[in-house]
């Protein structure tokens, strides 16, 4: 008995469509981290493209995070408000 080639191709689309709609990743804005050129890192709650140049601040994922935990990065508080870390010190925008 042969499967009539629209039932495997209804078959393949459901799949991936419970696929998609059952998949987990991250929320937007979860899991970033911001750090500067001073090796100053801290939790953001998105990733805010209005940081001064000079600052050089780079975004990074949990996975990043997890795996720089040693003493060449400084991890700073987090912060509910807008803003960057320069020397150790929060400037608020």
């Amino acid at each position: 008995m042969s499967i009539p080639l629209h039932a495997v191709a209804f078959a393949c689309l459901s799949a991936l469509v419970v696929a998609a709609m059952t998949a987990t990743g991250p929320s937007p804005g979860a899991g970033n981290v911001a750090c500067n050129r001073w090796n100053e890192c801290w939790r953001v709650h998105g990733r805010f493209a209005g940081y001064p140049r000079f600052v050089g601040v780079v975004f990074h994922d949990d996975r990043w995070a997890s795996n720089h935990t040693g003493v060449a990065w400084r991890w700073r508080p987090d912060r509910d408000d807008r803003g960057y870390y320069l020397h150790g010190v929060w400037q608020a925008f």
